[in-house]
């Protein structure tokens, strides 16, 4: 009798499992990001945070910006380096743009005057949940006016584990710049080392650029194999109160 009911809980136990999984479908969809920081970024001096700019280019920020207190030296001027943390903006907003408003001027390296330093860019983009990545894409605004769009060439993408793919070459697409170059840039994962691998971030380092280590952008999309969501704070927590409250009967039990 105790084996057929443990044989019973367990085919209720897979039966349940089988209609939640029925239920939530792995299913390829473009990824959710609900917001991103940004690590030096270089904007105007002084530092303005209700208007964000950098050689004419605007944009906006609802986290917290805070001053790094260096500075970068570009061929297109000086700027402050700030760090964006805590928030969304310009490359989330599903707005791209046509000009140098809402876009974010980058740039990979300051130059003292002694020859090119990293200044260490890093833009950490957050998922509403994890995914499995298939590509990732850069727009460049649609202004075939100027050179700046489409001067992305290259970047390094990390993901939740640590493990991280690098590539040396973006592949353009888009409508072309005054130079006759595509605006936009799309990196795709398959048969990167991340290819199949689970995220719920994506950490973009070791950028590089077509011409004077800087790049405009003014959306990040990509698309992926949703996979789960987010454990809500409130699910995480009666989780974890079940699990104390089945733990100190175990032990009463067994001090019984």
């Amino acid at each position: 009798m105790f084996r057929f009911l443990n044989g019973l809980r367990l085919l209720t136990c897979c039966g349940i499992a089988s209609v939640i999984a029925l239920a939530h479908p792995l299913v390829a969809a473009p990824i959710g990001i609900i917001g991103y920081n940004i690590d030096n970024a270089i904007t105007d001096q002084p530092l303005n945070p209700a208007a964000l700019e950098f050689f004419g280019h605007t944009n906006s920020y609802s986290g917290t910006i805070t001053d790094t207190g260096l500075t970068a030296s570009t061929p297109f001027g000086s700027g402050a380096l700030v760090n964006y943390s805590g928030g969304t903006g310009t490359l989330t907003d599903s707005n791209i743009s046509g000009g140098s408003q809402n876009t974010h001027f980058l740039t990979i390296t300051s130059d003292p005057g002694s020859g090119p330093v990293p200044v260490g860019l890093t833009i950490t983009l957050f998922l509403d949940g994890f995914y499995r990545l298939s590509t990732l894409e850069f727009y460049g605004t649609n202004n075939s006016q100027g050179s700046l769009p489409g001067r992305l060439d290259g970047v390094d993408v990390e993901v939740f584990d640590g493990t991280t793919a690098s590539f040396s070459s973006t592949t353009p697409f888009g409508p072309l710049n005054s130079q006759g170059t595509p605006v936009n840039d799309r990196v795709s994962f398959l048969g990167s080392a991340i290819d199949g691998l689970e995220t719920d971030r994506i950490i973009l380092t070791n950028f590089s650029s077509t011409a004077n280590d800087v790049f405009i952008v003014t959306e990040i999309l990509g698309d992926g194999e949703f996979i789960k969501g987010l454990p809500a704070p409130g699910q995480l927590a009666m989780f974890c109160a079940a699990l104390a409250f089945f733990s100190i009967r175990k032990y009463q039990a067994a001090t019984l």
